[in-house]
């Protein structure tokens, strides 16, 4: 959750969505230390729309990361 945008102002204790913070809970439940052809997709939802308008100072964004696990 952020004001205007997450590197401006983010609100919460956690840092804006870090990449290896949503992958390493995955990675770690497969038995995996690494990840190939990774996507991710940055966006907005129809919950994320309907919040922000809801209280429209404060956006929400949802950030999907799909790909595959392997042990090196």
């Amino acid at each position: 959750m952020y004001l205007l945008h997450p590197s401006i102002m983010y609100i919460g204790e956690a840092k804006p969505a870090q990449l290896d913070l949503i992958m390493a809970p995955e990675l770690e439940a497969q038995g995996a230390n690494a990840a190939t052809n990774l996507t991710i997709k940055d966006g907005y939802t129809l919950v994320d729309y309907i919040l922000s308008s809801i209280v429209p100072l404060v956006m929400w964004g949802t950030v999907e990361v799909t790909g595959t696990a392997v042990k090196q």
